[in-house]
């Protein structure tokens, strides 16, 4: 297997945690993100993102959290419903490119609009990878790390730990 041939497309990039792993491990890796200071092979909106001339073996996706979690925490309740377009655009984006694997991460507030899914830590996944709730484990919980003051701290919060992606990584090329 040459890792050099597997490609990842990771949307909602930010802090790139999601595909670290990957790029250690020699993947072609390519990002996507609205907000340019965080230096994507792609700036745009993943709600229009156009067809890109290669094939995907991981899509992985975290759409913003934000919305999901006040709806899940109670003094939030009376909040206007989550804004689903974005993880709309994901699962069309899944639908139409067809990647070998697929992972979207969110919070566990996104459970009542997206259906229940495995978890590791604080991050829950909806995935098609075969093996992965064995391979992560499931039901491990996190302590928050609180960054005073940071001005990225909300940016270093949402950060995919390299466990979960080095994990992915590995299941992947497996099958490959």
């Amino acid at each position: 297997m040459n890792r050099s041939n597997l490609v990842m497309l990771d949307l909602f990039a930010g802090l790139k945690g999601a595909s670290q792993a990957m790029v250690d491990r020699g993947w072609t890796v390519y990002t996507v993100e609205i907000l340019e200071r965080f230096h994507p092979t792609i700036v745009g909106d993943v709600a229009h993102l156009p067809l890109l001339p290669f094939a995907v073996d991981l899509l992985w996706a975290s759409p913003p959290c934000t919305e999901y979690t006040r709806k899940d925490l109670p003094w939030f309740r009376n909040q206007p419903e989550p804004d689903l377009r974005l993880y709309e655009a994901t699962r069309a984006i899944i639908t139409e490119w067809r990647p070998r694997f697929y992972v979207i991460e969110n919070v566990r507030g996104a459970q009542r609009y997206w259906g229940r899914t495995i978890h590791y830590k604080s991050r829950y996944l909806w995935t098609d990878i075969p093996l992965l709730p064995e391979i992560i484990g499931l039901g491990n919980r996190d302590k928050r790390s609180i960054w005073g003051g940071d001005p990225l701290a909300h940016w270093k919060r949402s950060k995919i730990p390299y466990a979960i992606s080095d994990a992915i990584a590995a299941t992947i090329e497996a099958f490959s």
